[in-house]
């Protein structure tokens, strides 16, 4: 397995739809609310004013706002494109799922300042993605749960008996806090005994109202400074403070906190850090909850001041963060902080960001359900889906965040069914992943796998934001450019959580050692991405080792015709997330990537054409490479002892440890350029990496010299270059895309064979040697 890969295994399968819309699909769970949609754009010029920078917190006056919540009425929004980013900005389009879990999460300060590669990454990929100051925060999203006035007041005067919380009673009504240390060292400590003295200030048995199940378990404020988190990518991930809603069993041997069990983090700037490197760094705890915690749909993070008595609130979804303004706790919203914080506690578990909709746990069982030892979900009124092992969760904010189960679909007098199920974001720019698998299905698309269900629930918009609008950030007096800025962000970021139920369950290729098994597999994801092409006229755009699968059992085949003379299919082609129906190709204009670096064809990382069969052709290519250089072996080939001239050009281009270490990189063009060098312009080049396979994997060289020249080969043998300009229907010219697929179809089928009955003859010489002991 590539190292990156071993870092976030990208076990991708597909999505599932929605049976209210579908009605060729069986009902799964019940309906989600009304997903909003954006009306056609008109025709106008935006506006030329640069967005708000992010990180300032100008006092505003208070507005008289109404509550913003489900029941609201909400205006329509008219959206107008976005101005695109600037060069240098790396676009969701470019961004692969990959290099996003490994660098938008899991990054954090060692002690003052932010690791290194934190800030840049962090920022890129929040950049005009933060709304701050949004002066209806605290009514809109958390005083719903938070007592009165009155009340907070009452609080207040109780808390005001113990001296170590500087809280003042004034003589001539009201309060104030005369907290006047906030280093790094105190502060913290400080924050957290106030917020749990207010949780202590409530009598009698805490309820959480709503919640999945009711726990007598109370919620507590933390510092975490010198204590890292347990489950984190990076071990290195510490929030000054966070509330948490512990589990007896989890906190280890030095009593850490799980991040399973974090509810809301906090951060305290530190000195010296701008006021956008504490939002970047706070984002990174965000990021880390998301990934611990795959059924949150937003997350609210607190960001205090290290100059003065102020504090802002965040909360963190997939389409970017919403601040409230700055509340200064020394006198004016002290009672504002005091209803929070009380509000934080009675909070039931949709209105801190999980997803309840679709699932519901054991008896006893309570949220964060990661703490949980089962998940199910209703199926109809005769069944039910369990969840039974989280077998992929992709890191990062703004992105789909992707979750994917193995779980059981039981009915009554049925035999279980071994599925996978997908919980993502899909931009509301794509087509449903529903209607594309139906369409598949439709037409006798084989080597793909079986959507058995799809469900469409809440989007960003509506049913996160709750149809937020520009007023409740300006008032009455937003502009026309405040109004243009966000909502023309919505219409480009917004998304809508769904579930996918897929049959059948498998490995994908990432985690095959055996070759055998993988020319099974990638034989099988090479046939169903041709008839997905050729029979159902949709182009995949994302071929990975995550994408496809192998399995034991094998799968049958329908089209004799299309497979030759192939008996069956030990595998499939999963994840339809970044297809597009064909002939139409239009662009989906949803703001992800279409691929993921390392397999991505070398004009589509330069963006001199449009995607096409020919640049999924060359994917296989670059998957073949990668599934048979990776896992490197212990001690790595001694590319000196090669006899080669180019021998140390070849140890530069291709590290021992890491060959393919330069198609990570972070800018596209740089990775183009490394493919368009060493796999077609310099044969020596390519033939060094077919060198570095591993032995076991040695039949898959001439795979990989095969479907080079079709690719690339001139019509002078030994000729390579790039193609472009090529006709529809040709992969090269003189060379049709059918006869492409025909020709490697059977290099593969005659490699699984050959690799057969190097199997057998080993099965037969063990059992010889196993008669005669």
């Amino acid at each position: 397995m590539h190292p990156y890969h071993q870092q976030n295994p990208p076990v991708r399968y597909g999505y599932p739809p929605n049976p209210y819309r579908y009605p060729g699909y069986p009902p799964v769970g019940p309906p989600g609310p009304g997903v909003g949609k954006f009306p056609p754009q008109p025709p106008q010029q935006p506006p030329q004013q640069p967005l708000q920078p992010i990180g300032s917190y100008p006092r505003q006056a208070p507005l008289a706002h109404a509550p913003i919540g489900p029941a609201a009425t909400r205006p329509q929004q008219v959206p107008t494109p976005p101005t695109p980013l600037p060069l240098g900005t790396p676009p969701r389009g470019k961004v692969s799922s990959l290099q996003t879990s490994s660098t938008s999460h899991g990054l954090r300060r060692s002690s003052a300042p932010l690791v290194s590669s934190v800030e840049p990454v962090m920022r890129a990929e929040l950049r005009g993605c933060l709304h701050p100051n949004v002066a209806s925060f605290c009514e809109s999203f958390i005083l719903n749960w938070a007592p009165t006035v009155g009340e907070a007041s009452h609080c207040l005067d109780m808390l005001a008996t113990q001296q170590s919380l500087c809280i003042e009673a004034l003589p001539g009504g009201g309060h104030r806090c005369s907290q006047s240390q906030f280093s790094d060292a105190t502060f913290p400590d400080w924050f957290c005994s106030f917020a749990n003295a207010v949780r202590t200030s409530v009598d009698g048995r805490f309820i959480v109202p709503g919640s999945i199940a009711p726990t007598d378990r109370p919620r507590v404020w933390i510092t975490t400074r010198s204590k890292p988190l347990t489950g984190a990518r990076n071990g290195r991930v510490r929030p000054d403070f966070v509330l948490y809603c512990p589990y007896s069993c989890s906190t280890d041997a030095a009593n850490r906190v799980a991040w399973k069990d974090v509810l809301i983090v906090g951060s305290h700037e530190s000195k010296g850090l701008t006021v956008d490197s504490s939002i970047a760094q706070l984002a990174c705890y965000a990021s880390e909850v998301f990934l611990a915690q795959p059924f949150r749909h937003f997350v609210f993070g607190i960001l205090t001041s290290n100059r003065r008595s102020g504090i802002v609130f965040w909360r963190f979804d997939r389409a970017g963060a919403l601040s409230s303004t700055e509340l200064d706790y020394s006198i004016i919203d002290l009672c504002l902080l005091t209803r929070c914080l009380y509000a934080f506690l009675h909070m039931p578990a949709s209105a801190l960001g999980y997803h309840t909709d679709s699932i519901m746990v054991e008896p006893n069982g309570a949220f964060p359900t990661e703490g949980c030892p089962r998940i199910y979900s209703p199926v109809r009124t005769d069944g039910c889906l369990e969840l039974q092992q989280l077998a992929f969760a992709t890191g990062g904010i703004i992105c789909r965040g992707t979750a994917c189960w193995r779980g059981e679909l039981r009915r009554p007098c049925v035999p279980a069914m071994a599925v996978v199920v997908k919980y993502a974001w899909r931009s509301t720019g794509r087509i449903p992943e529903g209607d594309l698998y139906k369409q598949a299905h439709s037409k006798g698309v084989i080597g793909l796998a079986h959507c058995l269900a799809y469900n469409v629930y809440k989007d960003i918009h509506d049913g996160v934001r709750y149809g937020i609008t520009t007023q409740s950030f300006y008032g009455q007096e937003s502009s026309s450019t405040d109004t243009w800025n966000y909502t023309s962000h919505m219409a480009k970021y917004n998304r809508v959580y769904t579930r996918l139920i897929l049959h059948p369950q498998g490995s994908p290729l990432h985690y095959i050692t055996s070759a055998h098994e993988l020319a099974h597999g990638l034989l099988a994801g090479f046939i169903g991405h041709a008839s997905l092409y050729f029979q159902g006229q949709i182009l995949h755009r994302d071929i990975s080792p995550s994408n496809i699968i192998y399995t034991e059992e094998p799968l049958a085949v329908t089209d004799p015709l299309f497979t030759g003379s192939i008996p069956a299919l030990h595998g499939c082609l999963i994840d339809l997330d970044h297809a597009i129906e064909f002939p139409a190709l239009v662009a989906s204009g949803a703001n992800d990537r279409m691929g993921t670096y390392p397999y991505m064809a070398i004009n589509i990382l330069t963006g001199r054409d449009e995607h096409r069969y020919r640049h999924d052709l060359e994917s296989f290519l670059y998957v073949l490479l990668m599934l048979c250089l990776y896992p490197v072996p212990a001690v790595p080939p001694d590319v000196k002892g090669i006899d080669n001239p180019h021998a140390a050009y070849f140890q530069k281009a291709f590290p021992p440890n890491d060959p393919l270490k330069h198609w990570t990189h972070t800018d596209p063009l740089v990775v183009g350029l490394y493919k368009k060098t060493h796999i077609i312009f310099e044969t020596d080049a390519f033939e060094e990496l077919l060198q570095r396979f591993k032995p076991t994997h040695a039949a898959f060289k001439v795979a990989a010299r095969r479907l080079r020249s079709l690719l690339w080969e001139t019509h002078h043998p030994g000729m390579y270059q790039v193609t472009t300009g090529i006709l529809e229907g040709f992969v090269k010219k003189g060379l049709r895309e059918k006869d492409a697929y025909t020709q490697w179809r059977d290099c593969l089928f005659s490699i699984v064979q050959e690799l057969e009955k190097e199997n057998a003859v080993l099965a037969a010489a063990t059992a010889a040697n196993h008669h005669l002991l």
